[in-house]
């Protein structure tokens, strides 16, 4: 665990020392996630996700977002002779996020776009709700989506999104075949609170 949150911070660094505006809070979120293996995929799990947020503005429109924080992901049913067979992963994860702000002449209400890099970090695997020792300890992926952010009252601000992210790394290997995480969607509402 120790190495993804030195990467955080030395991510999150920078835009701490040049930005002048600031936003704090967390995130709660459910996702609908599945593994992924050479053009196919297993049935859907439902699953949670609870992260701290800041975001950073950059230029006008464009800032970027780091979440970081708990996230859990699966997929059960890989083939028909497998229609039982379940795994569960449970991360601490790390998005770094890109966002371009768009209708910005609107000063309540904030329609975005994003993309970015995700890196998670294991802190258990289950199949079947057996712990298991040789899944992937790391999973790099790619994530966007959009979103909208509302101006609730002086500094407080709500921010519903919604997107999907695609894993890289092999998470576990079921033979002949290596799996990797898929989310499609997830459904983020967070709150901030803006410091200048």
């Amino acid at each position: 665990m120790k190495p993804i949150v030195i990467i955080a911070l030395l991510l999150l660094l920078p835009f701490t020392s040049n930005s002048q505006v600031l936003e704090v809070g967390g995130e709660l979120g459910l996702n609908s996630s599945q593994l992924a293996y050479e053009g196919n995929s297993s049935k859907k799990t439902i699953n949670f996700a609870a992260f701290a947020t800041s975001e950073f503005l950059i230029f006008k429109n464009f800032t970027v977002l780091g979440k970081l924080g708990y996230t859990a992901k699966g997929g059960k049913g890989i083939s028909s002779d497998n229609e039982n067979f379940k795994t569960s992963f449970n991360y601490v994860s790390l998005y770094i996020t890109p966002r371009i702000y768009f209708l910005t002449k609107n000063k309540k209400v904030h329609p975005y776009f994003s993309f970015g890099p995700s890196l998670s970090y294991l802190l258990s695997a289950k199949v079947n709700d057996n712990d298991i020792d040789d899944a992937g300890n790391f999973d790099l992926g790619a994530q966007g989506g959009i979103g909208l952010k509302l101006n609730l009252k002086d500094n407080l601000l709500l921010d519903i999104n919604g997107g999907l992210e695609q894993g890289f790394s092999k998470v576990i290997t079921i033979s002949p075949n290596q799996f990797q995480n898929r989310t499609f969607p997830y459904i983020g509402v967070g709150v901030r609170h803006l410091l200048k």
